[in-house]
């Protein structure tokens, strides 16, 4: 994972290195994709090590590599079912651990820590021949293909992973902000926007507010998300801003209104065709046509209509309204289960 605070194109161009117990290289896997990414994930298989090390590539380079979290974890796979119920001293081999060593202090960063999974033990989730359920089930498990309540995009990205929603980059018109509705067609929760916008420093803004915005673009009951500094990349360069305050949360089939807005006349947007149409869906929401606000604070008398947001819109998956209890590889034998059906 990357640092949010600052300095997230310093997870790029580095090498991850798989260790035996000697500290002999037994596997290397290079990262060189360009841009950056909140999180990266690198996958080996069928290797057996007991360290990891994360390194720049050109060990020479004067470039920084800087993390926030590193995750390691390792699985045994079990090919067939034992044909005889397993006693609890053979037990513990039909339960994946989890390996972890400590990131080398050769990596330079201003916030590094390393967050290991846990390891899993077996006296702890056996008491007898495992044939029912022993423990009592869990609501949410990483990996089960749904952002659960207590998980987000930092902590399990194989469920949560950040889905950037390109709306357009055209841009025809400028002036201080966009206003403009999103319904979700699944719970979603909006983490950031990309922008479109001129070169300078500028102090952007983003609020939020249930409902649309028509009818209340003073920002009576609106609440704010965002409130930093930027640096414009130029029109047709989609600027990451920085993280929301609080992420924003739509159920299914609601509707929230955003207001983006930068401190002068320098944000870029589109032309519309009819303000509150629908512009551009996928399977998780659907984005509609807005207003542009001539001024910020905003009045009614000073927009522009139709106008449309240019950007990104970066959500990941909330969670489902009834959480899934039992999944097989949570480290707990549920209630529905048992060594035949989840070894």
């Amino acid at each position: 994972y990357t640092r949010t605070d600052c300095c997230q194109d310093r997870l790029q161009h580095f090498q991850v290195q798989l260790l035996d117990d000697d500290g002999s290289l037994v596997a290397s896997k290079d990262y060189d994709t360009p841009g950056f990414a909140i999180s990266v994930t690198i996958s080996f298989e069928d290797i057996d090590a007991s360290q990891v090390k994360v390194q720049m590539k050109d060990t020479g380079s004067s470039r920084v590599l800087s993390l926030a979290e590193v995750t390691v974890f390792t699985s045994v796979i079990i090919s067939t079912v034992p044909s005889v119920l397993p006693t609890l001293s053979s037990a513990p081999s039909l339960i994946p651990s989890i390996v972890h060593s400590s990131v080398p202090s050769a990596i330079q960063s201003t916030n590094p820590s390393l967050k290991p999974s846990s390891s899993t033990n077996p006296s702890s989730k056996l008491s007898a021949v495992p044939s029912g359920c022993i423990s009592t089930p869990t609501s949410n498990c990483c990996g089960n293909g749904i952002c659960d309540s207590d998980e987000g995009y930092t902590s399990c990205p194989a469920d949560c992973g950040v889905v950037e929603f390109l709306v357009t980059m055209d841009a025809g018109y400028f002036s201080f902000g966009n206003m403009f509705d999103i319904i979700a067609k699944k719970n979603v929760i909006i983490s950031t926007f990309k922008i479109n916008s001129h070169t300078g420093s500028y102090t952007v803004e983003v609020w939020t507010k249930s409902g649309t915005y028509v009818d209340n673009i003073d920002l009576n009951g609106w609440t704010q998300v965002l409130s930093n500094t930027i640096t414009g990349a130029g029109e047709g360069s989609a600027n990451l801003l920085p993280l929301f305050s609080s992420p924003v949360a739509i159920s299914i089939g609601s509707k929230q209104a955003f207001y983006v807005t930068l401190n002068s006349a320098n944000i870029r947007y589109s032309n519309g065709s009819t303000e509150g149409a629908l512009y551009k869906s996928n399977d998780h929401i659907e984005f509609f046509e807005g207003v542009g606000c001539q001024m910020n604070p905003p009045s009614e008398g000073r927009i522009y209509s139709p106008r449309v947001f240019n950007g990104f819109i970066m959500y990941y998956l909330g969670c489902m309204n009834t959480p899934t209890f039992n999944c097989c590889g949570n480290g707990i034998c549920d209630s529905n289960e048992e060594y035949t059906t989840c070894p």
